[in-house]
């Protein structure tokens, strides 16, 4: 597992207060008990503290973690995959 899916699992882990390891990345955050608001704010963090440009229109879908580790990873390294 790479430093950055690490970092990630760890932030998201401590912001979410969920139980998160690599296997339940599939999750969609809809299964979180996450109002939209606190979507957003989650959202509004992940991009302070990746650096990453983060859509909202993630809102409007039933996005998993992994997809938004996809889009952090993909925005570090573009034309690359994790």
């Amino acid at each position: 597992m790479d430093d950055l899916l690490n970092k990630f699992i760890r932030f998201s882990r401590d912001s979410l207060k969920v139980d998160m390891t690599a296997e339940n990345l599939d999750a969609p955050v809809s299964t979180l008990g996450l109002d939209s608001l606190d979507f957003i704010e989650y959202l509004m963090s992940l991009e302070g503290e990746f650096g990453a440009k983060l859509d909202l229109d993630l809102l409007q879908s039933d996005a998993t973690l992994n997809e938004i580790y996809q889009l952090i990873y993909a925005s570090r390294h573009p034309g690359a995959t994790p």
